[in-house]
């Protein structure tokens, strides 16, 4: 006879079991997806290297060592793309919040830009910020409010922000409302990030995005002199 206490030992037992092979097919799928999106990635030209490390690792972080959302620094890198003169990561870190923990992914893209151009950082505004503005600490504004709501901008040259912010930029930045990204400039590198996973389209997504900023920006940029700090 089955008693209520085997019956409970049984069922939980058969129910760890699905959950163990519900775990399988679902990291069988995802494995199965990345293979074919590599593939896809390979085919339309790219250079992959999956899974750089050591020396490998840092060189490709290196176009995006100023983004300081990529907070682990090269250990975020899963796999490094490259064609022509554009670099793409894939990147990826373990946020954790109380009793649990998700993985964040995102893609960075950068392109290469004149190195004497100063730092400038391009984040979204959140609550930390406008209490900071209570403070005294500000951002670089524009004459677009609603701009200046959505974005902050930082950099010690305030002469090229401004110049950098053009109509058509900001309009720019502004179309895309639905995607969380940022954009940072340092070292030669106009890179943008944002939430997106190694899917072929949204790698071609932030490839046209990135190239499209760089494009907008006007040409006497490429031989600006910063201001004396």
């Amino acid at each position: 006879m089955i008693t209520p206490q085997i019956l409970a030992v049984s069922l939980v037992m058969v129910g760890a079991c699905l959950a163990v092979v519900v775990v399988g097919i679902a990291r069988t799928r995802a494995r199965t997806r990345r293979e074919e999106a590599i593939r896809a990635l390979v085919d339309a030209g790219w250079t992959i290297i999956d899974t750089p490390k050591g020396d490998d690792r840092q060189t490709v972080f290196e176009p995006f060592a100023h983004a300081r959302v990529l907070a682990r620094r090269d250990k975020g890198v899963r796999t490094s793309l490259c064609r022509g003169d554009t670099r793409v990561l894939e990147y990826v870190y373990t946020e954790s919040s109380g009793h649990s923990s998700h993985s964040v992914r995102l893609l960075a893209c950068a392109v290469p830009c004149p190195e004497n151009w100063p730092d400038l950082t391009l984040t979204r505004e959140h609550a930390l910020h406008r209490l900071g503005a209570i403070l005294g600490i500000r951002d670089i504004e524009v004459e677009d409010p609603a701009f200046n709501a959505r974005w902050r901008v930082r950099s010690p040259d305030e002469t090229f922000a401004i110049l950098f912010l053009t109509p058509e930029v900001q309009q720019f930045l502004m179309d895309d409302e639905d995607t969380l990204e940022s954009w940072w400039i340092t070292g030669g590198s106009l890179a943008c990030v944002r939430l997106a996973r190694l899917d072929p389209e949204q790698v071609a997504a932030i490839e046209r995005r990135t190239r499209q900023l760089r494009t907008l920006l006007p040409p006497e940029l490429d031989v600006y002199t910063p201001e004396e700090s």
